[in-house]
């Protein structure tokens, strides 16, 4: 979330070279992203009863981190030509975790995209 929205604002504001550095960063911490998860998988894969031990993780952290997003998206929102709410960001944030973690705390969804 702050790689991407930090990188749209610099970008808007005319600062090219912090859009490029998070850019690169963001690219990073996608593959950190796909790493993590196919690790998750692995270990859910391993020991169904993983899904529960995640699914609390995620439950206990997941209002911290949308907090720490909101103040981000306040920050961002007093800048210059950002265009967004702190609750938008929010809101893409909140998005971006439950698309990545989808089908992985989900026994129906991964069911069904296991048969597709």
């Amino acid at each position: 979330m702050l790689l991407t929205q930090l990188g749209q604002v610099a970008r808007a504001n005319g600062d090219d070279l912090t859009w490029l550095l998070t850019s690169f960063l963001a690219a990073d911490a996608q593959r950190r992203g796909r790493w993590s998860r196919a690790l998750a998988e692995f270990a859910v894969a391993q020991r169904p009863e993983n899904r529960a031990v995640l699914g609390k993780w995620v439950a206990r952290w997941s209002a911290r981190a949308d907090d720490a997003a909101h103040g981000l998206g306040q920050f961002l929102e007093s800048l210059p030509e950002q265009g967004r709410s702190a609750d938008e960001v929010v809101a893409q944030a909140r998005a971006a975790r439950e698309d990545f973690l989808g089908a992985l705390l989900d026994p129906a969804s991964a069911a069904a995209a296991g048969a597709g």
